[in-house]
């Protein structure tokens, strides 16, 4: 976001432009420069060890490149990552509600931000559906919090479940 704010965003994305036969052209070298700014921002906050890595690459674009290949982790295993975390997230004996509540918004937020959120159209014959399914996974996910509770907020689970559910008052 650092980069993005100073205008060199662009360097992760975009080849630097060819060198030009002209020693003087102002275009070029303020894209190398650009470039070594951002090179040195990458090496700064990283480790020695993936540092010495990137050594070797002569653009932004390239260490990216090489970066994302080496250290991107899949959307599908993240997912399930913290949908694993968020089934064995539970109130321990010594944590607040609040503590809890905490944590257990930190995943579940990572989580639902992972899912793609549709966009409303007034000519959408799926809107309906689409805000059913959106109150469902909120439902779920009160569902999630409540099971995570500690056993003496057992009278808790009992109200909720008592409640009506999306689907009783859709089917």
């Amino acid at each position: 976001m650092l980069l993005q704010a100073c205008g060199h965003a662009s360097h992760f994305t975009e080849d630097a432009p060819a060198a030009s036969t002209n020693a003087n052209d102002k275009a070029v070298k303020a894209s190398r420069l650009g470039d070594d700014c951002v090179m040195a921002a990458i090496g700064m906050n990283i480790e020695l060890n993936i540092r010495s890595c990137l050594e070797d690459h002569s653009t932004v674009k390239e260490m990216w490149d090489h970066l994302k290949a080496c250290y991107q982790q899949s959307s599908s295993a993240l997912h399930f990552s913290i949908r694993q975390n968020l089934h064995y997230l539970q109130q321990q004996q010594d944590m607040s509600v609040e503590e809890y509540y905490i944590a257990f918004t930190k995943l579940s937020s990572q989580f639902a931000s992972m899912v793609p959120k549709p966009k409303p159209s007034s000519l959408c014959k799926d809107c309906a559906i689409s805000c059913t399914s959106r109150e469902y996974d909120h439902e779920n996910t009160m569902f999630d919090f409540v099971m995570g509770l500690r056993s003496e907020f057992e009278p808790i689970h009992v109200q909720h479940l008592g409640r009506p559910t999306i689907r009783d008052r859709y089917v």
